[in-house]
């Protein structure tokens, strides 16, 4: 049971439907749900013959995402409630009866948040009981750094390397986001060339927003920014063995990921 009382948790509700009308060539309703802060209210109770529970799935959404669907949104609702019939069906006792689909106001808490990463897309994106390191690099370097990938598994640690753990039907920004949202830690392969993508920095200004840790890794170019106040490690790419084991020896030091780490390295191992 989750913790409104529906009894599968909303996130994965929201992933499940999100995947659900990615495949189905709804754009609109996807970056909905994604941005959405998302819960079951229970609207009715009706205690006849063990009980049954009608709940509204309530999605607040940033005023932007709003507007630009107000004017479809009844039905949208619509068109949600309906997708919800099929997952509903599973828990008798238990019906959505509405879908309510509001906009975040400028001042609300709320605003820029997305939900944590439901178990569901946890697994489509990272193998069980591995400790989960985003590998931030340039494409022009994806052969050394699946290597590189190779080497860090020998340790239980899976890496998201972009050009090969994004599905090509998928949207590649959002799995890179989705990447970084359910990361224990980032990693950045810091090149020469590095701080010329409009997209590494990005990475690790997302990890250290987050609260993650972050390596840098000094491949020829001193890290810079945010970034630049933490050590350096030293590595090669045509090394890729060494650099993973010096690697796996930071993430250890941090005492804040390394009982992640230390699961993953005896599960692998064993």
């Amino acid at each position: 049971m989750s913790e409104s009382g529906f009894p599968m948790p909303v996130g994965e509700v929201i992933a499940t439907l999100s995947e659900i009308f990615h495949h189905q060539g709804h754009s609109d309703i996807v970056e909905l749900l994604n941005s959405a802060h998302a819960r079951f209210d229970e609207i009715d109770f009706n205690s006849w013959d063990g009980g049954s529970y009608t709940w509204a799935l309530c999605l607040e959404v940033p005023v932007p995402i709003f507007a630009l669907l107000e004017s479809r949104l009844k039905v949208i609702e619509q068109v949600i409630g309906a997708k919800l019939t099929q997952i509903e069906r599973n828990y008798p006792g238990h019906q959505v009866g509405e879908v309510r689909v509001s906009p975040i106001s400028s001042g609300s808490p709320l605003l820029g948040t997305r939900m944590a990463p439901s178990d569901l897309e946890v697994r489509r994106l990272w193998p069980d009981g591995r400790f989960r390191l985003f590998l931030s690099h340039l494409s022009a370097d994806k052969v050394a750094v699946s290597k590189l990938k190779t080497e860090l598994e020998i340790y239980g640690v899976s890496s998201f390397v972009a050009h090969e753990d994004i599905q090509p039907s998928l949207p590649w920004q959002d799995e890179i986001i989705l990447g970084l949202r359910s990361m224990h830690a980032l990693a950045a392969l810091v090149t020469p060339e590095f701080h010329n993508s409009q997209w590494t920095d990005q990475e690790i200004g997302w990890a250290l927003g987050k609260g993650s840790l972050v390596i840098s890794i000094k491949l020829g170019k001193d890290p810079c920014g945010f970034a630049g106040k933490f050590q350096a490690l030293k590595g090669s790419l045509e090394q890729s063995s060494a650099l993973a084991k010096s690697i796996v020896v930071t993430l250890r030091a941090n005492h804040g990921k390394s009982g992640a780490l230390d699961f993953a390295i005896i599960s692998w191992l064993s």
